[in-house]
């Protein structure tokens, strides 16, 4: 099982890693890639390397929103989790046998504050082409609160 987020703001999609932390907990550090929103191939490559990046075993330690996440933040153009989270949408994306799970999520305001929405998965196969996994994000991402 591997783990990977996007993030709309706008028209700008972010995509990243999830790594699962020496307790279980899943974390997000590191880089970030930023993508316009129309650029569905782009975007599904994306989310490969993100799950390619996905890691086991990394060390506790203070969970990034307590600090900030200064590549996220620069490639949003913001200064803090308040002014990103504003307007947001999230969704988490899990690959697993052969498939990719896409969960929207709701924004429920605050300094980036997210919860999974029930019902709204979709599934894709792992090898569907780069553009139609980036549609599969996008259209999963309208579906988000």
């Amino acid at each position: 099982m591997r783990y990977a987020a996007v993030d709309q703001r706008g028209l700008k999609i972010f995509v990243y890693s999830k790594h699962k932390t020496v307790s279980g907990i899943l974390l997000s550090v590191g880089g970030v890639r930023a993508l316009d929103r129309a650029d569905m191939e782009g975007i599904g490559l994306a989310l490969r390397q993100a799950f390619s990046g996905y890691q086991t075993g990394v060390p506790d330690q203070r969970h990034s929103a307590v600090r900030g996440w200064p590549e996220l933040f620069a490639a949003a153009g913001v200064r803090s989790w308040t002014e990103y989270g504003k307007g947001a949408k999230s969704l988490s994306a899990k690959l697993q046998d052969g498939l990719v799970t896409l969960n929207p999520w709701k924004n429920i305001g605050g300094r980036f504050r997210f919860e999974p929405l029930k019902g709204f998965d979709r599934t894709v196969p792992e090898k569907s082409p780069d553009r139609d996994l980036g549609a599969a994000v996008i259209a999963a991402l309208g579906d988000a609160q």
